[in-house]
């Protein structure tokens, strides 16, 4: 009895140890998604579009001051790159597409108006929301009502990209197309990245795919795998990016920086 006590316990130490060693790559993969180092290149099936987003907010955050509202603020993965006197995040009440962190939502919202007076911010900041946005139209005249004139509105959103956070998903925009949809209003583009860039969306669009078709569908198992699969594509990508052409008609996201020009 003795014996079988000792080795239920040894079982469940090696046990423990390996969940903890699943745990802490789940942790570590969760930073990485959002904020990829040189390591994201192993493990990250999302690596050039989150650098690609990641480099943009990190290129124009600081030059957004005073108080901020973060629109559509999720987790609030990128609060730390603005230095802002106050930082708000508001998001979707009874939103569908994903559970949300109840503890880093300030204010929840019903869809249609802002609960705010009219310009109370002077910068807005919306990251991979304007795609699950169906009155886009309408919610940028809201936004623009509590945006105080000359503010700045930085905002990231998907091109080319799969479905995701269905059935929330309804558009994708073209350079033309979000131009005209912040003129009409009030908002002039004063700065525009269009990245990856042609062959890095290529490739990370192949790697998105393997991901998520030919892996197993056990999130632990994805990341034992990612870097014996995700890691050579990666790679191989990071590589050749060096000797092709920088071609942008094609790419995966929109990092906008825009002032508002109302009156």
């Amino acid at each position: 009895m003795r014996l079988l006590y000792w080795k239920k316990v040894i079982n469940t130490l090696n046990e423990s140890r390996f969940m903890n060693i699943i745990q802490t790559l789940r942790d570590f993969y969760r930073i990485e998604q959002f904020r990829p180092s040189i390591l994201s290149i192993i493990i990250n099936p999302y690596y050039f579009n989150r650098k690609a987003i990641y480099n943009g907010l990190k290129l124009f955050s600081k030059r957004l001051n005073g108080n901020l509202l973060d629109f559509g603020c999720g987790t609030k993965p990128y609060e730390d790159l603005f230095e802002v006197d106050s930082y708000t995040g508001i998001d979707l009440a009874n939103n569908t597409g994903h559970n949300l962190s109840k503890d880093k939502v300030d204010v929840w919202y019903d869809g249609n108006k802002i609960p705010f007076n009219d310009n109370t911010f002077q910068s807005i900041y919306s990251s991979e929301v304007f795609e699950h946005v169906f009155n886009l139209k309408e919610m940028l005249s809201e936004i623009n009502r509590v945006h105080k004139p000359n503010g700045l509105l930085l905002i990231t959103m998907p091109f080319v990209w799969q479905e995701h956070e269905m059935p929330n998903d309804f558009g994708r925009y073209t350079t033309a197309g979000i131009k005209e949809l912040l003129y009409k209003n009030n908002y002039v583009i004063l700065e525009h990245l269009k990245s990856p860039g042609y062959f890095l969306s290529i490739v990370q669009l192949l790697s998105a795919y393997i991901h998520h078709s030919l892996l197993p569908k056990s999130n632990s198992l994805k990341l034992l795998f990612a870097p014996i699969i995700i890691f050579p594509i990666n790679l191989l990508g990071v590589f050749f990016n060096f000797f092709l052409p920088i071609n942008k008609t094609m790419f995966i996201n929109h990092v906008i920086l825009a002032k508002n020009i109302k009156e």
